[in-house]
């Protein structure tokens, strides 16, 4: 890896993904966690904006049709509670989406050529080291907890970190970051799936119907193909303007005509 690579990495983990993670915290003091996580969950449209005019990635209407169906789906999953909000919470959580959308498009344009490890080792320590200074700022490091939650702490650096990260990087260079954006927010069914399996959590029928909502949307993007419709300004140019014919049709035409 080269200085620039490196230079990325440090802008994709040491300030982008930092600033993702502390905009959502910060907005759940202000707002309903659902409403933060609904809101963080808006990512999918911001990204394929981004890539749209960045990537010059085209939007079908399988995508589009997709990400409607996704956001509606993960409004029911989650649930909605419009008590008490603040909109400050609202702009941080808003925030917090934006910045994960920049983050996956710029990650895009980084992870070619590089190994999904690779990048997600330098993320990961780029993200510790900055992370870390604000913990300092804010009165320091508690690491006085008990060895099950040293257990804990590494399941989550594992499997929710470091294979997480690498995987969705893998991802992104198979199938782009518009449809790995919005296969990823397929998070939290997942979760509310372990919840009641582990844990024996219930949940209600506007929920499951949520959840099938957000797997018909992930099934959509998974079954799209790269030839189908997409939506662009010059799709409507070639529809509305008629083609000129060339001299040479127009003459042989105005002599049929004549002959008649």
């Amino acid at each position: 890896m080269d200085k620039r690579q490196v230079l990325a990495m440090f802008c994709l983990g040491g300030i982008l993904y930092t600033l993702q993670s502390l905009s959502f915290f910060s907005a759940v003091q202000y707002i309903p966690t659902s409403m933060a996580a609904l809101l963080l969950y808006t990512f999918p449209v911001f990204v394929a904006i981004l890539s749209y005019f960045v990537e010059k990635e085209r939007l079908t209407k399988k995508t589009v049709i997709a990400m409607l169906i996704t956001l509606v789906g993960l409004g029911l999953v989650l649930g909605l509670s419009f008590g008490g909000i603040q909109p400050i919470g609202v702009l941080l959580a808003l925030a917090a989406a934006l910045f994960y959308s920049v983050y996956i498009v710029v990650g895009n344009r980084v992870v070619k050529g590089v190994s999904s490890y690779v990048t997600s080792a330098y993320i990961a320590l780029f993200a510790t080291i900055s992370t870390f200074f604000i913990a300092l700022k804010d009165g320091g490091v508690d690491l006085t907890f008990a060895v099950q939650g040293w257990w804990a702490l590494l399941g989550i650096v594992i499997f929710s970190t470091v294979v997480a990260i690498s995987f969705f990087f893998r991802g992104l260079q198979l199938i782009g970051s518009t449809k790995a954006s919005v296969l990823s927010t397929l998070e939290p069914v997942v979760t509310f799936g372990f919840s009641a399996l582990l844990f024996g959590e219930a949940f209600s029928l506007l929920q499951l119907l949520g959840g099938c909502a957000v797997l018909v949307g992930a099934a959509l993007i998974v079954s799209g193909k790269g030839g189908s419709q997409s939506w662009h300004p010059s799709r409507l140019l070639h529809k509305t303007i008629p083609k000129r014919r060339s001299c040479c049709e127009a003459s042989r035409a105005g002599a049929s005509i004549h002959f008649m």
